[in-house]
């Protein structure tokens, strides 16, 4: 797809993709089984400038850093894209949170590689179930008052 001209139209261009095809997030997940939708809208700038608003949507089962089960992760993803012709603007303010992200211009982008990078991304680096609901904090986790080794006592094979 080329980026510039979807930018220049101002058209836009959705679809989805299984997990399974996006092999950088295979280890990233518990299941396979998902579906990430996309929209990809062109857009100019107050300035002129091109642009893409990219959108990704999807349900993740993730791995729970703390009691290593399943977590279930909602997935809503919005990001705009600033198009830059040459690899020198790609890499200006790189430096800067507050610069907008860039994109180079290409007559045959992949889509593909583009939302599996928004995904990784946008993912927590430390996935975890919120306060409360996470089952290693139930089971394993020390009352108050009681000796820190306590809990390792009682994880230990009574024989």
């Amino acid at each position: 797809m080329d980026n510039l001209e979807l930018a220049r139209s101002g058209k836009s261009l959705a679809g989805s993709f299984p997990l399974a095809a996006l092999s950088r997030l295979h280890d990233q997940v518990a299941s396979l089984d998902a579906t990430l939708s996309y929209e990809l809208s062109g857009r100019l700038d107050s300035e002129g400038k091109p642009g893409l608003h990219c959108r990704v949507r999807g349900t993740l089962q993730l791995v729970c850093q703390r009691c290593l089960q399943p977590l279930t992760w909602e997935l809503d993803l919005a990001s705009d894209l600033v198009l830059v012709g040459s690899e020198a603007e790609l890499a200006e303010g790189k430096d800067d949170p507050e610069a907008p992200d860039r994109l180079l211009m290409e007559k045959e982008m992949d889509v593909k590689a583009l939302i599996e990078d928004e995904v990784l991304l946008g993912m927590p680096l430390v996935p975890r179930h919120p306060e409360g609901q996470c089952q290693a904090a139930q089971s394993g986790a020390r009352r108050e008052g009681e000796h820190p080794f306590a809990v390792l006592a009682r994880l230990r094979p009574q024989t």
